[in-house]
């Protein structure tokens, strides 16, 4: 599997996220945005990571290279590939899915808990990320972004409404950063001392920060490895397929995806009527024909549904 990871300074990276890809034996690319160089030879990847950085999604005069990765993360959403999105990684991917992105009254920096949403209740997309309800994990922003339109929002802090959300099954952005090793953090307080200094929800100083990391360190590991694995999972499954574009989007976004299924009704392959109590756990397009994967990994022809619960397909 190849995975791309788009960095966008120098002092940002994830070695977690390198270490887990070696542990895998997956292909890993690193892009330096920053250096423009290369950026239309790069292919379309199984995977693709964007990490954080100090700029603002809407810093594009400055940061021109913006705009190409932009236009680069909507192609990758069109061709169904799945997307981690972390800090200004969640915010660009947001964006693409018709978000906005907005100034926060104050940033939010260092070691703060978040909560699993109460508008959370779909049980079985969280028993597949195997997400913790609770977090303690680490902060550096000072813009949120709102929630895209047919995401489900995962996490909320006392001070940002909007902390992680899934996009589909294959889209995932984290205000927050659990990605980051110690040598990651150190980096980022290197570099972004100007910062410690602005206003703040909760202040916290560098050697704060450092000694509160042996605390936390192996449960945001944990939880970066295993949104990882999950999209993996996607990504592994979705090699051959061609991304959806059909007249039945909405319908899928906001009743197949949205896992309150308890009946579908769809024609078997001799044309009789069946109703079954499979769920539905994705879908996909392959040779122009929509396809439904059930949780037993069989797949339904688009045409052959007719109804899911009581509501019939449009």
């Amino acid at each position: 599997m190849r995975i791309t990871l788009l960095k966008h300074v120098h002092f940002e990276d994830s070695t977690w996220i390198r270490e887990w890809c070696i542990l895998h034996k997956y292909a890993l690319e690193v892009v330096h945005m920053w250096e423009n160089v290369g950026l239309d030879e790069l292919e379309i990847p199984d995977l693709l990571i964007l990490l954080g950085g100090p700029m603002s999604v809407h810093d594009t005069k400055d940061h021109p290279w913006l705009l190409w990765e932009k236009a680069f993360i909507r192609n990758c959403i069109d061709s169904s590939i799945p997307i981690l999105g972390i800090c200004l990684g969640a915010q660009l991917l947001a964006q693409q899915l018709g978000a906005e992105i907005i100034a926060q009254e104050a940033m939010e920096l260092g070691w703060l808990p978040v909560k699993r949403s109460e508008s959370v209740t779909k049980r079985v997309v969280w028993e597949d990320l195997k997400l913790p309800d609770t977090l303690t994990t680490f902060h550096w922003h000072g813009e949120s972004f709102s929630l895209p339109r047919g995401a489900q929002l995962l996490y909320s802090s006392e001070y940002c409404t909007n902390q992680a959300f899934l996009h589909g099954t294959r889209h995932i952005g984290l205000q927050f950063h659990p990605e980051m090793s110690l040598n990651d953090i150190q980096s980022i307080l290197e570099n972004g001392k100007e910062d410690l200094a602005k206003d703040s929800f909760s202040p916290q100083s560098a050697d704060n920060i450092l000694v509160q990391w042996n605390d936390y360190a192996a449960i945001n590991r944990h939880f970066i490895e295993n949104v990882l694995s999950y999209l993996a999972i996607k990504a592994k499954r979705k090699n051959a397929y061609i991304p959806i574009d059909c007249h039945y989007y909405d319908f899928i976004e906001e009743t197949i995806l949205s896992r309150n299924v308890t009946r579908i009704t769809y024609l078997s392959d001799t044309g009789n009527e069946v109703i079954t109590h499979k769920r539905i756990t994705d879908t996909y397009t392959l040779n122009k024909e929509e396809f439904l994967i059930l949780d037993n990994l069989e797949h339904i022809r688009m045409d052959r549904l007719i109804a899911i619960n009581d509501h019939q397909v449009p």
